[in-house]
């Protein structure tokens, strides 16, 4: 049986649709840094492929985030991976289009 080629566009909309999704709006985010690895459920928001959640500070995600910044996302089958960023608070002018 010969299969249809994958298509990128299609595959990558259904992921921002996923994402888009109430259904997506909490996701485990795992963190490492000094050999330990954590993983917690964090609230998100989604631009695209662009995603963002909300952390105090001060928190030990926040502080493996500042260490190393690679983190993986999953919920249900869908698993990303990529770099994360530390963009400051949510009330700052910059931040205000998140």
């Amino acid at each position: 049986m010969e299969r249809e080629p994958l298509s990128f566009e299609e595959k990558r909309q259904e992921i921002v649709d996923f994402f888009a999704s109430t259904e997506s709006a909490i996701m485990a985010l795992a963190t490492s840094a000094d050999g330990r690895v954590l993983a917690r459920m964090v609230l998100i928001t989604c631009e695209g492929l662009g995603v963002c959640l909300f952390a105090w500070g001060g928190p030990r995600k926040c502080e493996q985030i500042r260490a190393n910044p690679r983190v993986a996302l999953c919920k249900d089958r869908v698993q990303i991976e990529g770099t994360a960023e530390i963009l400051g608070s949510l009330f700052d002018p910059e931040n205000a289009s998140i």
